[in-house]
């Protein structure tokens, strides 16, 4: 099956800063990723390299940081509850940890951690990065009617989103 809207996508993705730096790799971290496609789910750049695509196949994409995460806004600084942070254990400034946020959840960075409150930096950590991919698709099948509904894939064995 070809990659078209309202298919749902599983890839593997290697992604690497315009330096060549390592920012995150599938395959070590175990898990394929899935998206609904053609539900503004990924960066359009992204979306596009993937059309038609099947099974198998390989795609290499390099998104310009303001097509991706933007570019680093200067003192983009925020105090927020340490009840919105979620980690998995003690935090401390410089670690980057997941915030909920009323739109769902961003990835920010420690500044500085008090008893109750956390000053954060809120440009996400790949802000001002060009960000090259390299996408391996693992499956693709047709979604089911309430992904398409839902707009975002489900989870089943190969990774999605669980409610």
């Amino acid at each position: 099956m070809q990659i078209a809207d309202n298919t749902v996508v599983h890839f593997h993705i290697i992604a690497k800063d315009q330096n060549g730096e390592l920012l995150e790799d599938s395959y070590v971290e175990g898990h394929a990723a899935a998206y609904l496609h053609g539900h503004k789910n990924l960066f359009p750049a992204m979306e596009q390299a993937l059309v038609g695509k099947t099974t198998g196949d390989k795609v290499q994409v390099s998104i310009p940081a303001k097509e991706a995460y933007g570019e680093i806004k200067e003192n983009n600084i925020g105090r927020v509850s340490l009840k919105q942070i979620i980690s998995q254990g003690p935090i401390k400034a410089g670690d980057v940890v997941d915030l909920r946020i009323p739109q769902g959840i961003t990835q920010v960075t420690v500044i500085k951690k008090g008893l109750k409150m956390v000053d954060v930096d809120m440009n996400h950590p790949w802000a001002g990065k060009t960000l090259n991919l390299e996408i391996e698709v693992t499956d693709v099948r047709a979604a089911t009617a309430e992904e398409i509904d839902h707009g975002h894939a489900h989870s089943d064995a190969k990774g999605g989103h669980q409610h």
